[in-house]
């Protein structure tokens, strides 16, 4: 909505801009994981507590600047199998972003011990990874542990992490964590994970014994805070494969902004979902965009 000022040259319109749109930050995936790109605003349909709202503007954005935080369980459920796949999907998927994007890499347990710092030099990465121990547990060991529960603290290390993730220089911030157990996640992780703006990845290492004896409640955890984020989850049986899949989705996006409904009522509030009609077998991830105090704007 623009008003129309008065005073001053009157041959010179003056205009009060006021936008009233709610932003949205979306990614598309095909069944195998791939990201679907060239769509157009036609193909997207967004509703407001059940009633469908127009689009008030729609961008696809390819090859954004990333902010990178790859995390690494090292507890006791990770075998060495799982961190031997960890680190070559790092190695892989650091090489296959831009010179400009930044990284941070670590592992946890009970602590987060820093691999890196935020950096763009691919040979500081390079060095860090060969601290990425890739000892672990047998398989066999592995999954046994895990039915008495994990001694890594993902929560702890996401909330220091995100302490670090400050510094970022890139609006577009991702955390990948890579784990089998994804422990202490909850209610105050997403909380986190939401003000700061950061989508959550997950690569979950797979857990028969735990799932056998229904102790996969931090996995429920993990998928509501990946869906509420943004984020997408990956299995560590395929990830090796979907290297370029991974990269691809950090780096590209559809943004919408939608008109709302009653403007009196909070927009975060609000159920919002997004659908493509014409690709129910597509899946939609999408999470609110924000605007940071440091003055980065949210709009197109």
């Amino acid at each position: 909505m623009a008003q129309a000022q008065t005073g001053g040259d009157p041959d010179t319109p003056r205009f009060e801009a006021r936008a009233y749109a709610a932003l949205f930050e979306l990614r598309v995936t095909r069944a195998n994981g791939s990201i679907v790109t060239g769509l157009e605003a036609d193909d997207f349909a967004v509703y407001e507590e059940g009633r469908r709202r127009p689009i008030a503007a729609f961008e696809e954005r390819n090859r954004v600047p990333v902010c990178l935080a790859l995390l690494v369980d090292s507890g006791n459920n990770m075998s060495r199998d799982g961190l031997s796949t960890a680190k070559q999907l790092i190695f892989d998927l650091v090489h296959r972003l831009d010179p400009q994007d930044e990284v941070l890499v670590a592992t946890y347990a009970k602590e987060v011990h820093y691999l890196s710092e935020l950096t763009r030099d691919r040979r500081k990465l390079t060095e860090a990874l060969t601290n990425l121990a890739v000892g672990g547990r047998s398989g066999k060991l592995a999954r046994l542990g895990s039915l008495f529960g994990s001694n890594a603290y993902t929560g702890y290390a996401v909330d220091e992490t995100l302490l670090k993730m400050g510094q970022c220089r890139a609006d577009n911030r991702f955390l990948l964590v890579f784990s089998a157990g994804f422990g202490n996640i909850g209610q105050a992780t997403l909380d986190h994970l939401e003000r700061a703006g950061v989508r959550f990845f997950g690569v979950g290492v797979y857990n028969r014994l735990g799932d056998a004896f229904n102790l996969g409640g931090d996995q429920k955890v993990r998928r509501r805070i990946e869906k509420r984020t943004g984020g997408i989850h990956y299995s560590s049986n395929y990830i090796l494969e979907q290297v370029q899949d991974v990269a691809m989705a950090l780096k590209h996006h559809y943004r919408v902004a939608y008109l709302p409904g009653d403007l009196a009522k909070d927009l975060v509030r609000r159920r919002v979902e997004f659908q493509l009609p014409d690709h129910p077998d597509w899946t939609l991830h999408w999470a609110r965009v924000v605007q940071r105090e440091t003055g980065a704007k949210s709009g197109f």
